[in-house]
């Protein structure tokens, strides 16, 4: 690319941070678990997986899937440490993947996504942009003992609004149509209706329906109907396996249990929806929560698209975006 800037777009999570590039003719894809914690005490211990060491402005931590997922960011808010570490180091990792030399200071030209509140509202969005570019200087951190030194540009770093799905990455598809996207994520449940690609800023909505609310019902009911204690991790793994397992026992039934449990949360998001005068006779389901309650969703609505870009929805329309702006090239 020589002197001009790399591009990387972000879509930070409360479950998974995914971020994409494009280089030699296909989109490269980089995702790890939203999760960081202080990595001081933890400094003899080989990361692996998706995990990795990082140290930054003198501080050490290990970010992804070996923390704890106690050490999930619950905040509505994505103007977090977490967040922001978890964003340089997805530029970091996409650098990496591009074989950018670690010669001088590139320039990267950033787009991430903001929640549909912070989106909406100038001044909240200004402030997490400047957050994020930090004041423009060189940002600097080491992963997994590797020296990184970037710039974001300021002039290229834009900031989107989630419930986006595939409508920008499929143009010919939703070029004519009406759609809701509703976009099921760990903390949030987002919606927005798409009229001739053009969204309505009225239906730009929100809720605390993310599946992380899922996963503690899951938890709790499981815990009074086996008198047995179930932890976070737990939770999560039953969640994705959709089933229950005690001393190492298959629990048969645990599994109407869970389903259960899911036809209820789709249920809540559906009347959520409806709540807000939302149409949902051509609804879109994005996200990594959508992917979790597939099943769920086509049951309740078997002409519903549930999203085949999954977690990287968001993204690949990110980056059609930065295209648009002459910031990304393919």
């Amino acid at each position: 690319m020589g002197n001009s800037a790399y591009t990387v777009v972000c879509d930070s999570g409360k479950y998974f941070t995914k971020a994409i590039s494009y280089k030699d003719a296909g989109f490269v894809r980089q995702k790890f678990r939203t999760l960081v914690q202080d990595g001081s005490s933890f400094s003899g211990v080989e990361v692996s997986g998706d995990s990795y060491r990082i140290t930054f402005e003198g501080k050490d931590y290990i970010v992804g899937s070996m923390c704890s997922e106690l050490a999930a960011d619950f905040s509505v808010t994505k103007h977090t440490f977490e967040h922001r570490l978890s964003v340089y180091l997805s530029v970091a990792l996409m650098l990496d993947k591009l074989h950018v030399e670690r010669v001088g200071i590139p320039m990267v030209n950033l787009g991430i996504n903001v929640p549909l509140n912070v989106y909406r509202n100038a001044d909240l969005k200004e402030r997490y942009r400047d957050y994020i570019l930090n004041g423009s200087k060189p940002i600097s951190l080491r992963v997994n003992g590797v020296a990184w030194v970037f710039r974001i540009n300021p002039d290229g770093l834009l900031l989107f609004p989630e419930a986006i799905g595939s409508v920008y990455a499929d143009l010919d598809k939703f070029r004519d149509a009406r759609v809701t996207v509703i976009d099921i994520g760990s903390l949030n449940a987002s919606f927005c209706v798409f009229e001739r690609l053009i969204p309505k800023l009225q239906s730009m909505v929100l809720c605390d329906l993310g599946v992380n609310l899922l996963r503690g019902r899951v938890q709790e009911v499981l815990q009074t109907h086996f008198g047995s204690s179930v932890s976070v991790d737990e939770s999560e793994n039953v969640l994705h396996e959709g089933v229950y397992f005690l001393d190492g026992a298959v629990m048969p039934e645990s599994k109407p249990i869970i389903s259960d449990l899911k036809r209820s949360h789709v249920k809540e998001i559906v009347n959520f929806a409806r709540s807000h005068g939302l149409s949902l006779n051509t609804p879109v389901f994005s996200g990594g929560g959508a992917i979790l309650l597939k099943s769920e969703i086509l049951e309740q609505f078997p002409s519903a698209v549930v999203d085949e870009n999954g977690i990287y929805a968001n993204a690949v329309s990110y980056w059609r975006l930065m295209e648009a702006r002459g910031l990304a090239h393919v």
